[in-house]
């Protein structure tokens, strides 16, 4: 990846310094509840899987996870930021389907919140069709969001 912005990592995923890129919101061109926005009622982290590797950075702590849920494959990010350096950020899932845009599914993590937050948890399917995403971490000020590799599942 050689765009302004972004840096390289080993692994294939990004590091970005200059925000969030513009992305469609999360759940359009879907139908119904295709995607999950009650992630911790419905999935357990103990329960799934976590990718490796973890997406920390500075004092910022995260992952991307997935499990099974009625029949189908789920990703959702996980973030949290350290008790004595507390920061603002975000955990979020990027998706689209073939060469469709990219939509954004986040939630943020406010500065008092000591626990994690998760994102809304986006299946491998939309609308019968494979799904690419992404699973990021993010922090407000100074704004930094680590990504893994792009996960195509079709």
């Amino acid at each position: 990846m050689d765009r302004e912005g972004w840096g390289e990592r080993i692994d294939g995923g990004s590091l970005r310094d200059d925000g969030p890129a513009p992305d469609a919101a999360c759940q359009d061109g879907t139908v119904g509840a295709e995607i999950v926005t009650t992630t911790p009622q419905v999935f357990r982290d103990d329960d799934a899987i976590r990718l490796e590797p973890n997406l920390d950075f500075d004092a910022m702590n995260g992952s991307g996870r997935y499990a099974r849920h009625q029949g189908l494959t789920y990703y959702w990010g996980r973030a949290g930021s350290d008790d004595a350096t507390p920061f603002a950020g975000g955990s979020r899932v990027r998706w689209r389907v073939a060469d469709g845009p990219w939509h954004s599914c986040a939630t943020p993590l406010p500065v008092a919140e000591r626990g994690y937050v998760h994102s809304p948890a986006v299946p491998t399917t939309i609308g019968g069709r494979p799904v690419t995403l992404q699973v990021c971490l993010w922090r407000d000020e100074p704004h930094r969001e680590n990504c893994t590799a792009e996960i195509r599942t079709g």
